[in-house]
């Protein structure tokens, strides 16, 4: 990962934020349900869809290290909503600094583990599922 595919995944969360700032207000969080309008069930896929998207863009190297189970699946949330976006916008701002720092630094081994860690921290926030079928 660089700078510039960095902020190219900036991009990504920050159209997540949208979509789920636009679920947040349409349904008031949650995840649908059985009852849950056809709307509801798009809306919630175009979220699944953009979080394929984002690990799409991730180095395999930092989704390798991600133990993708069903079980306790995040680290902050159970779903994806606005305030869980949020902390990937600010995970991905921290990696754009470790690339940045990745390029200019003497020791490129330590920033490079320090860019696939970032990455991994991105990773566990999303979906384990939007993991395993990423859009690459």
């Amino acid at each position: 990962m660089d700078k510039t595919t960095a902020r190219l995944l900036g991009e990504k969360v920050f159209d997540l934020i949208v979509l789920c700032a636009e679920y947040d207000a349409k349904f008031r969080r949650g995840v649908p349900s059985h009852g849950s309008s056809e709307e509801q069930w798009k809306q919630w896929q175009k979220i699944f869809d953009q979080q394929r998207l984002i690990a799409g863009m991730l180095d395999n190297d930092a989704l390798t290290a991600t133990k993708v189970s069903l079980a306790g699946w995040r680290l902050f949330s159970d779903a994806m909503d606005t305030g869980l976006a949020v902390e990937v916008i600010k995970a991905v701002g921290n990696l754009i600094i470790f690339c940045v720092k990745a390029e200019q630094e003497q020791n490129k081994d330590l920033q490079q583990t320090m860019v696939i860690n970032q990455q991994h921290v991105i990773s566990r926030m999303l979906d384990p599922k939007a993991i395993r079928e990423r859009i690459i």
